[in-house]
């Protein structure tokens, strides 16, 4: 048994675990992956919290970040707050999902839960709008993210 620690001494949460052994988690509100037996905080897209969710044989880690940009917030459509963002962690950089589309896609990608070796990762999309009268309305659905280029990649 290994104790995997935290990152500020707070409380730690672990999501996936890789073919080569990495884990990838939460720690007191962030990203982590672990790194040789560390572990590496991943940050966020500008916001105050993020979780990793799943990682694959090559170490690209997925999960949520929560932005800069406030509006309704879509993980809780009732409560204004922080946008909730899909990422991906690859070449020491956090990149937004949402930012890597072949095309617009009419939602948001909320999050991201899986990455499998050929790079397909298993997301999260939700629209939110307001109704007749001011109420917030929201649908999500599940998507299958396949690559058309690698992201990040050194140009």
């Amino acid at each position: 048994m290994t104790d995997l620690g935290t990152l500020k001494g707070g409380t730690s949460t672990a999501f996936a675990i890789g073919a080569s052994g990495t884990v990838v988690g939460m720690s007191d509100d962030h990203a982590f992956r672990t790194v040789d037996g560390s572990m590496e905080d991943l940050g966020a897209l500008g916001g105050n919290w993020s979780a990793s969710y799943g990682v694959n044989g090559s170490g690209d880690v997925v999960g949520a970040a929560e932005s800069s940009a406030w509006s309704w917030n879509s993980a809780s459509p009732w409560a204004f707050g922080p946008d909730r963002h899909a990422f991906m962690f690859k070449f020491g950089a956090m990149y937004d999902l949402n930012e890597h589309l072949a095309q617009p896609i009419g939602g948001l990608i909320t999050e991201a839960r899986a990455i499998n070796a050929s790079g397909q990762i298993l997301a999260n999309l939700c629209a939110t709008w307001l109704l007749p009268g001011g109420s917030p309305w929201e649908e999500c659905g599940a998507l299958l993210l396949t690559p058309l280029r690698e992201i990040g990649a050194q140009q």
